[in-house]
């Protein structure tokens, strides 16, 4: 049993450090489409583009939605690790108040979700915007 307790506390252990590095991901992928984003339009505004190629301009949108995309990915795998680190913590039979996963249940999460919906709505949006600000 004593085996069986410490390879818990391993795996337990090692998620969580997963999940600390993938949250670290998400915030260098959400700075990294607003630079992207920022370096194209700067270069996009130092040159002149030709009709035939004006699709190009859709790229600073098209790039932040496939970084959206991985964010929501990464999200979505957070989830299930909190998900089976809460289970983990149900199984050891944890006293009301502890483990994290337990404690990140009751909180609310509304502000999270906000934050990101107006952050990738502000860059995307802003993006298209852009395009045709850069067209007319």
């Amino acid at each position: 049993m004593e085996r069986c307790k410490d390879f818990l506390i391993s795996e337990h252990s090692s998620l969580r450090e997963e999940v600390i590095g993938l949250t670290k991901e998400i915030s260098t992928l959400q700075r990294s489409a607003l630079y992207l984003s920022g370096a194209l339009w700067a270069w996009f505004a130092s040159q002149t583009i030709p009709e035939k190629a004006s699709f190009i301009l859709y790229l600073p949108a098209a790039l932040s939605v496939l970084i959206l995309l991985r964010t929501m990915a990464i999200n979505a795998l957070i989830g299930n690790i909190d998900n089976y680190l809460l289970k983990m913590g149900e199984k050891l039979e944890l006293p009301d108040g502890l483990g994290w996963e337990k404690y990140l249940k009751s909180v609310s999460k509304l502000l999270k979700y906000i934050w990101n919906i107006l952050y990738w709505s502000f860059l995307i949006v802003g993006n298209v915007i852009l395009v045709n600000y850069m067209r007319a």
